[in-house]
């Protein structure tokens, strides 16, 4: 296969999938395009594992972290699990819903910022391409969800979001 793009939860993995010509979590014969390709493990919620090191491009598809964090409340319970099983976040679906605002921003920050150092991890080796640079974006899953801001991520996680924020000054979104 020639493409693989990998990237966080709810970063534009399908936006990539439609402007690369790959398949969305399901490869095709141009590549594939998913997040649960980030950890090297066999044991993936929704397709067969496939070796990164198969790939001759590796994309990072990139999408402002505050935009990508404020979505992540609603992924499904599978994805969460995994999510947990790769960071060590240690959130259930159901605390993780029945928790308040504030937690939900500080569990999905938290959950974002482990899963970008994996990807730095297991892909050092790579293309980083912003999603909002892709035409395909304004196409997919357009939701308008109120604004999440550097201070109110601050006051809930400041560690945090220091990092995020450094992160977000590297790849030009602030």
């Amino acid at each position: 296969m020639s493409i693989i793009i990998v990237g966080c939860p709810r970063s534009g993995t399908r936006s990539a999938a439609v402007h690369y010509g790959v398949g969305h979590e399901n490869p095709n014969p141009y590549g594939i395009s998913s997040w649960y390709l980030v950890p090297k493990d066999p044991d993936l919620p929704f397709h067969t594992y496939m070796n990164p090191d198969d790939f001759w491009r590796k994309i990072h598809i990139m999408r402002n972290p505050l935009e990508t964090i404020r979505s992540m409340h609603t992924l499904m319970d599978v994805s969460w699990d995994f999510l947990n099983k790769h960071t060590g976040c240690f959130v259930t679906p159901t605390k993780f819903s029945k928790r308040g605002d504030r937690n939900k921003l500080g569990t999905a920050a938290w959950a974002w910022l482990a899963w970008y150092r994996l990807i730095e991890k297991n892909f050092e080796e790579r293309e980083v391409v912003k999603v909002e640079t892709l035409r395909e974006v304004e196409n997919v899953r357009a939701k308008v969800r109120p604004a999440v801001t550097l201070e109110e991520l601050h006051d809930v996680r400041p560690g945090i979001c220091k990092e995020i924020e450094a992160i977000g000054r590297k790849f030009k979104y602030w």
